[in-house]
């Protein structure tokens, strides 16, 4: 079993070929350790995956797949033909077995094709690790994160707004800056207080680093002739976090633990909204806004 330390878990992947095992895994491996998840592949044919007893209970359909609740236990169901046929994990989200197609499993294929199968199966393992944060009180928030002398702030803005160019001006203005990851912010609330972990999804900014942070500020960016901040009020900051978050929609009451950590978050962590044009006068104007030099 190969171990990994992403988002305070302690991850074991069991039993995966090694080009199911993504290379930004490579900097999150930790000691053999007692994993708080594991993660486990078993080669099994669609019609098999899917066949789910009797008293299952339908949380979610679409196109793509459909979701039951079965006694301890969730049922990821997919469509024939995906790599990940079929998913279980049970309720506090800290065992998961993959389903996967056999010919995938025993695949001696190109580059490209590997390359696929990869990205199906760790698009599968965040999906499950966003279900573990809800249960945990955490979430993931689509951000840009920085490291600013030890403070976690958090950037989030519709995609394309520029919350990774104002990250970078940050670096620019304030050396030694570190962007942790380029794309989200992964959070937890551990004795009461926020806290966010570098993780390996980022995006498509390759950039992540392996550090944890106390969460000092969330910054909410919008596009604007003028630059300006404000500090948010505890209603706005509520929708405004909600709003950016991956939430577990396959499931009401993880969706109702998320939420009461967004309550949480927004309570214990300042929240801003920054108007700004892409320039470094708004990285000034936010710095003495958040830390008042």
């Amino acid at each position: 079993m190969d171990h990994y330390s992403i988002s305070g878990y302690v991850i074991g992947l069991l039993d995966f070929p090694e080009y199911m095992i993504w290379d930004r895994f490579n900097e999150f491996t930790c000691p053999a350790a007692t994993p708080h998840m594991t993660f486990t592949i078993i080669a099994k044919d669609y019609e098999e995956a899917c066949i789910l007893p009797d008293g299952a209970q339908l949380l979610v359909e679409s196109s793509l797949n459909r979701t039951y609740k079965l006694g301890g236990s969730t049922h990821f169901l997919h469509t024939q033909g995906e790599v990940v046929s079929s998913i279980i994990v049970n309720n506090d989200y800290s065992e998961c077995i993959l389903n996967i197609e056999p010919s995938f499993c025993s695949l001696h294929a190109d580059f490209e094709k590997q390359t696929l199968i990869n990205c199906e199966i760790v698009t599968e393992i965040r999906k499950i690790l966003t279900g573990r944060l809800a249960v945990d009180r955490g979430l993931c928030l689509h951000s840009c994160v920085i490291n600013y002398n030890g403070n976690g702030v958090l950037f989030s803005a519709v995609t394309k707004t520029g919350k990774s160019t104002h990250a970078h001006f940050w670096q620019e203005v304030f050396p030694g800056t570190e962007i942790i990851n380029g794309d989200n912010g992964f959070c937890r609330v551990l004795d009461d207080c926020p806290f966010v972990f570098g993780a390996p999804w980022c995006g498509d900014s390759n950039e992540y680093i392996n550090k944890t942070l106390p969460v000092s500020a969330i910054v909410f960016i919008e596009r604007a002739p003028e630059n300006s901040i404000e500090k948010l009020g505890a209603l706005d900051a509520f929708m405004r976090l909600s709003a950016r978050c991956y939430m577990p929609f396959w499931d009401k009451d993880l969706v109702n633990k998320t939420m009461d950590t967004v309550e949480y978050m927004t309570r214990e962590v300042a929240c801003y909204l920054l108007k700004c044009r892409p320039d470094r006068d708004a990285v000034r104007i936010a710095h003495h806004e958040l830390f008042g030099t």
